[in-house]
């Protein structure tokens, strides 16, 4: 299920503008749900991460890094080197970005 959440009617208003706009664009129908905001649940710490946890060596420098789970979850460089090892993002864009994500990749091969 594809959902957009919304706190206020002007947000509702802007994405039932913006799915009519997509709608129209595509010729289909938009399938995503437009729900009020409710809450925030945060999934288990083991999906948390996932495709990072999967590597041991670099879950060993961010355990280094950040000792408690709740660090490590909230951690924008997980996030970013996350993304990057699930395919999302390349190799030149993560070298422009290392610097600045304090994240232990920096002195290993290639960087």
């Amino acid at each position: 299920m594809a959902a957009v959440f919304y706190h206020n009617q002007e947000q509702k208003d802007a994405i039932d503008r913006s799915l009519a706009r997509i709608a129209s664009e595509i010729k289909a129908k938009i399938k995503t749900q437009v729900l009020p905001y409710s809450g925030f649940t945060r999934a288990e710490d083991y999906h948390q991460k996932y495709t990072l946890r999967q590597s041991q060596a670099l879950m060993k420098e961010f355990q280094r890094m950040s000792p408690s789970s709740e660090r490590f979850v909230d951690s924008t460089a997980a996030a970013r080197i996350n993304g990057y090892l699930a395919g999302h993002g390349g190799c030149e864009r993560l070298k422009t970005e290392i610097d600045d994500l304090g994240c232990p990749l920096k002195g290993q091969r290639g960087f």
